[in-house]
């Protein structure tokens, strides 16, 4: 009896001890970073347990993968490469991407699907001279590689061109905190990373003469590089909102907003509103807000959502009453009797 006892508690530790060595997969890193909407993409996974993924799975739907063969030997394929096909009517955004393998489903990374051509960086391009050209409205996928790393850009601007210097981040689930700073041709600072809601990084400037403009991206403070300080930057002419007003409408009614912004086409130049102390571009426009009912109840969140600024972002939930706090049930019916008055 002692001797079954003893060979069961053994069998159960064995279990127990497998179960608990099982291995998680861990997604880190994805390159590229994205893709144009009509092309198609060969990705690279980077990351910990990655042992043979099979399968990717991308949410929202609309996005397909397939693995690449390996050329050297038939019936096999690259590990970790995919072929990532988007279609040319995929609306441009970010795509939660997962690897499916032996030991099951990683973490998320963000796949983007852009509207611009797109590049990769090649180094050197760590000073002035080895600035990578890149042609106007183009994407670059790139990484800050140490504390120290610097990459320089450079790009022919026309007079008149007002420019847009985009740096997705730590929306891209990356740890770099950009710096980006934009230079003429005689080397004098014309524009800077300024501070905004999210720490991506975006400045923008207007060309005062035509030229070569050279644009400088590192770590903020140089305190952070590795193979995750990777991004996304863009430079173009493309239209950018600053400020729309009023920001909320009613439903199922015209109504008429002011746009502020860059590139709108049509608009004029408002001297009184400035943006790193520029003027910038003023355009009124009629919105048509859906006539549903429902569009009164949906509560959009942004598809990225900083942990510490998570309450900011508002998104629809639906839940049974006994799936509430009571914290929940009492603000729900608050919000409850305040409709059915304003009903009355």
């Amino acid at each position: 009896m002692l001797r079954s006892t003893l060979l069961c508690c053994i069998v159960y530790f064995t279990c127990a001890s497998l179960l608990h060595a099982q291995p998680t997969p861990r997604l880190t890193v994805i390159s590229p970073l994205g893709g144009q909407s009509g092309t198609s993409v060969q990705v690279t996974l980077t990351g910990v347990d990655l042992d043979d993924i099979t399968s990717l799975m991308i949410t929202p739907t609309g996005l397909t993968a397939e693995r690449v063969p390996n050329p050297a030997k038939k019936g096999e394929f690259i590990p970790n490469q995919f072929t990532i096909k988007i279609p040319k009517d995929m609306q441009p955004g970010n795509f939660d991407l997962r690897a499916v393998g032996t030991f099951g489903i990683t973490n998320p990374r963000t796949f983007v699907v852009g509207e611009l051509p797109e590049v990769m960086e090649k180094e050197p391009n760590n000073d002035v001279p080895q600035a990578q050209p890149l042609a106007m409205n183009t994407t670059v996928n790139g990484t800050i590689l140490t504390p120290t790393d610097v990459d320089y850009f450079s790009v022919a601007c026309k007079k008149g061109e007002t420019v847009l210097v985009q740096v997705a981040a730590e929306s891209i689930d990356s740890r770099l905190e950009p710096d980006v700073r934009v230079y003429n041709s005689a080397g004098r600072q014309v524009a800077a990373n300024r501070a905004r809601s999210e720490p991506d990084g975006f400045c923008q400037f207007t060309a005062a003469a035509d030229g070569v403009y050279c644009i400088r991206l590192c770590a903020h403070a140089n305190v952070e590089g590795n193979a995750e300080s990777f991004y996304r930057l863009s430079v173009s002419t493309r239209p950018w909102i600053e400020l729309i007003y009023p920001n909320v409408v009613e439903p199922g009614k015209a109504a008429s907003a002011l746009l502020w912004g860059h590139n709108l086409v049509a608009a004029t130049l408002d001297p009184q509103f400035k943006v790193a102390n520029q003027p910038i571009q003023k355009l009124n426009v009629t919105l048509a807000p859906p006539s549903e009912a429902s569009a009164m109840q949906q509560l959009q969140g942004s598809p990225w959502s900083a942990p510490n600024r998570g309450g900011l972002d508002a998104f629809l939930l639906k839940a049974s009453n006994d799936e509430l706090s009571l914290t929940c049930q009492k603000l729900k019916r608050e919000i409850q009797k305040a409709q059915s008055a304003k009903a009355a």
